[in-house]
């Protein structure tokens, strides 16, 4: 159900996206089922990117940063 979600707000915003957002969705859909209980940096490090590009894509998403936008795609906040 995640990448469901994740693909449809790509498909609608995905004129916004910059290359490495789309090596980062590229990703995110790749292991959606990991991807749900990823930090920022689990993301962006295997590419070599600082965390803030993680936020800077969600925030592109409509998000207001990578923990909601992980929060909307069905994992719980980390306590």
């Amino acid at each position: 159900m995640a990448i469901v979600l994740i693909n449809r707000i790509v498909k609608a915003r995905g004129h916004l996206l910059t290359e490495t957002d789309r090596k980062l969705v590229s990703v995110l859909q790749s292991r959606p089922a990991e991807a749900a209980f990823w930090r920022a940096q689990d993301l962006t490090a295997p590419l070599g990117l600082h965390q803030s590009a993680a936020t800077r894509l969600a925030q592109r998403l409509g998000f207001t940063g990578y923990p909601s936008c992980g929060n909307s795609c069905g994992r719980l906040p980390r306590l």
